[in-house]
């Protein structure tokens, strides 16, 4: 019988070596290094790089992140991963990670191992399936301590003397690095130092301090999220709200609203319509038209404001501040009540002020940064007809005021109320045009106000303002 003749291999080789060459010239040049893949960038905003095989990268979103890699961020950088198992991990400003070891095998549960290292900053971490499957193969190291999970939603501060963490979902255990818990290892350290925190126990975080011999469970001390409070974008990592059982005012509070409009003329027919109420919004029409004009962008009625802000990174020009910068740049405690598109409002103050249980509050406008935003353009805008009104009996508020800017027909009213928290903040509800959210501070004598509104989809009207209580 005739052997059939061996088929040549040439033609399988060439399309095998041309398809590889195409994978290299689509990769990053120094992506391709052979590691095992660990995940991905989904979003990066600010100075953010990579250290790979001792060489450093700027990070972009779609990344390929491998096992050994750091990750490093500047004052104004945020990084989000998504890892190889669904996990997410959420690294803030001033902050750096290693990726020691990232492997899952999910037909293979026990061969999954996880091992991160907080040199120093914040990082939030959702548990994904090694989380919920493979646990015990899961562990964060900083340079003090160790945490292992039970199926977690954490945040997690790293300094020199200490590692203090807040927890939104599930459990964790922490313990001091020692001989009972070395470095390196995989998994809760079982040591006599461990301690467990889990979200039944409310109000409590959990610290280890340089030279302890023992975790602890604290309600003292600055949180993650006051240290390195998050981008907006670390709102669409969970459906969890971000917020920290510790000090409630640090939830990164946003207000409600109707749709936005569709063009100019459907936004000011909407703004006029809602100003026809009666109630707490006619009184702040009504302290708006008595501020008819143009209003100076700083009247100087403070000398020193209890509350701030700044923008975000990519909304920074060298005469404003950052959101990062402005929060712990000079190492003073700042609460982190809300935020929008453009800007993150601040506080001086870590307590929340005791609020009149009956009465009204008229407030004038003190200072004000507003815009018309077309994506991440800026146009500076004016205000004129500024009101808002508290009742604290009812715990509502209400405000208008009137944007202006050159490329716009006309004034566009941005008006809008809603609830007062019993924590004072201000939030709009669903039937509000604008976007409103903010908080009172200095013992309900100073008011802080963030505003967006849609005139057409791609252009908002958005700003930051603070108000003065009115004196007889």
């Amino acid at each position: 019988m005739q052997r059939a003749k061996p088929r040549s291999v040439y033609p399988c080789v060439m399309v095998l070596l041309s398809s590889l060459m195409l994978l290299c010239l689509l990769l990053p040049s120094w992506a391709w290094a052979g590691q095992k893949l660990s995940g991905k960038v989904t979003f990066v905003s600010g100075d953010a790089t990579v250290w790979r095989d001792a060489t450093a990268h700027s990070l972009a979103a779609a990344d390929p992140i491998h096992e050994g890699d750091r990750l490093t961020t500047g004052a104004d950088g945020f990084v989000h991963l998504r890892m190889v198992d669904g996990a997410l991990l959420s690294l803030r400003s001033d902050s750096a990670i290693t990726i020691a070891h990232y492997r899952y095998t999910p037909d293979q549960p026990d061969a999954s191992r996880v091992n991160l290292t907080l040199h120093h900053g914040v990082v939030r971490s959702i548990s994904g399936e090694i989380g919920a499957r493979s646990r015990e193969h899961f562990r964060l190291e900083t340079p003090i301590a160790a945490i292992g999970i039970r199926g977690t939603d954490f945040s997690i501060l790293s300094l020199d003397e200490v590692s203090r963490l807040s927890l939104a979902r599930g459990g964790v255990v922490m313990a001091p690095l020692s001989s009972e818990c070395r470095r390196g290892g995989v998994g809760p350290c079982d040591s006599s130092g461990a301690v467990e925190l889990f979200d039944t126990q409310r109000n409590m975080l959990l610290e280890t301090r340089l030279g302890d011999r023992a975790a602890q469970l604290t309600r003292d001390g600055i949180t993650p999220d006051e240290l390195r409070p998050p981008h907006p974008a670390e709102s669409t990592l969970s459906p969890i709200e971000t917020a920290m059982p510790h000090q409630e005012g640090v939830q990164l509070l946003t207000g409600d609203s109707l749709p936005g409009s569709r063009n100019y003329e459907e936004a000011l027919e909407q703004a006029n319509r809602y100003m026809e109420q009666t109630g707490l919004i006619a009184e702040a029409v009504e302290r708006g038209n008595a501020a008819s004009e143009i209003q100076p962008r700083d009247q100087g009625r403070v000398a020193q404001p209890t509350i701030l802000w700044g923008r975000w990174s990519e909304f920074v020009d060298d005469e404003t501040r950052e959101v990062a910068r402005l929060l712990h740049g000079d190492h003073q405690p700042r609460r982190y009540p809300t935020v929008n598109s453009v800007f993150g409002m601040v506080e001086n103050s870590l307590h929340r002020p005791q609020l009149p249980d009956a009465g009204k509050a008229y407030f004038d406008l003190n200072r004000y940064e507003a815009y018309v935003k077309r994506g991440e353009q800026l146009e500076t805008a004016s205000i004129s007809h500024p009101g808002l009104v508290v009742d604290f009996e009812q715990q509502r508020f209400a405000a208008r005021l009137d944007v202006h800017a050159d490329s716009l027909p006309g004034a566009i009213p941005v008006v809008g109320g809603g609830k007062l928290t019993q924590d004072g903040y201000l939030l709009s509800d669903s039937q509000s045009p604008s976007q409103l959210a903010g908080v009172l501070g200095n013992a309900a004598a100073e008011a802080g106000l963030l505003f967006e509104y849609q005139i057409e989809p791609g252009v908002d009207a958005v700003g930051a303002t603070h108000w003065v209580l009115e004196h007889d």
